[in-house]
């Protein structure tokens, strides 16, 4: 049973708690098929992290950032090959972000608060190719995003204990493309799942399912997605003087492989997640800014990988009960 109102006494105020786990990572991972790596990792702001571009056997661009102050994470990862690679070259772009941090509300112990969380994502997928001559292209993009809220002194035992979680947003989506191989064909692949979970139950989610496969036939192609949650309205139920550890990661995988092919692959979720975690009657929770989160998201910039190519919703919103 979901509790959505409890009564908060008095003024109530959410500090931050300075604890170790106060951080937040950007890591960019760089690929070939002889086992060569580039790699960043750093710190990052709310918005602009750090870029990587790379060009040997065909190209990547790729770019990161987390905050944990603002509770963003944006990615994105994208692949170009131009059919001038070795033969049966791959390539691969790794893009991941996290933050991790804790928070205490203090006051008198016992009482029972109500804390609104507001958050959102969204994010665009690409995967498309072809072949010059008797050649192949296969491209495709992975995309794992979670997002967990947990009371550190709310603990459920059973076998073991493991903190309650209050909330939780996860999101797993994947898109490939193959241009043919034999008398496997031409095959285009995309899904996604996502869920919103408020106090172990989960009030909302959504998914998508396509495939298509033309035996034999090979030729030039693509496959895409679009997704975007809109406003998403949780609300925490803990208590006074109670730590609440929160945690989010995000990790964009792109790769390539082609045989006298090209490919154009790229997963931008560069606005991808916001949330905002507020006072039991609205406002900023001390340690936090707000601001960065926009009820209403922008469209995604252009880039160089999408030119030519608008990403139009291919999503079927399958929306089931709570």
């Amino acid at each position: 049973m979901i509790t959505r109102t409890f009564a908060t006494l008095g003024l109530v105020v959410v500090a931050g708690f300075a604890a170790p786990t106060q951080a937040a990572i950007s890591g960019i991972y760089f690929g070939l098929g002889d086992g060569s790596r580039t790699e960043q990792e750093s710190t990052s702001g709310p918005v602009a992290g750090h870029e990587i571009h790379y060009y040997d056997f065909g190209s990547s661009h790729q770019s990161a950032a987390a905050s944990f102050q603002h509770e963003t994470l944006r990615a994105r990862s994208g692949l170009q090959q131009y059919g001038n690679e070795p033969r049966g070259s791959w390539i691969t772009a790794d893009t991941e972000a996290d933050f991790s941090k804790d928070l205490v509300v203090p006051g008198a112990a016992g009482t029972l608060v109500t804390l609104p969380l507001v958050l959102r994502f969204d994010g665009n997928v690409l995967a498309s190719g072809g072949f010059f001559a008797d050649g192949r292209s296969l491209s495709s993009v992975d995309t794992y995003f979670d997002f967990t809220v947990v009371d550190l002194d709310d603990q459920i035992c059973g076998e073991g204990c493991r903190p309650r979680q209050l909330a939780g947003f996860g999101f797993r989506g994947y898109a490939s493309f193959d241009s043919g191989f034999g008398a496997a064909g031409r095959e285009s692949v995309a899904n996604f799942y996502w869920r919103a979970v408020e106090n172990g139950q989960t009030v909302d989610e959504d998914s998508y399912d396509y495939s298509h496969n033309e035996p034999g036939i090979k030729g030039t192609g693509e496959t895409r997605y679009s997704v975007n949650t809109g406003v998403l309205n949780l609300n925490l139920t803990s208590s006074v003087g109670h730590r609440l550890r929160v945690e989010a990661s995000l990790d964009v995988f792109a790769q390539s492989f082609s045989i006298n092919g090209w490919s154009n692959v790229v997963g931008d979720f560069s606005q991808t997640f916001d949330a905002e975690l507020l006072l039991p009657g609205g406002g900023p929770i001390e340690g936090e800014t707000l601001g960065v989160y926009t009820p209403a998201p922008v469209p995604l910039p252009g880039t160089a990988w999408l030119l030519g190519a608008a990403l139009l919703p291919l999503v079927r919103r399958v929306r089931r009960p709570a």
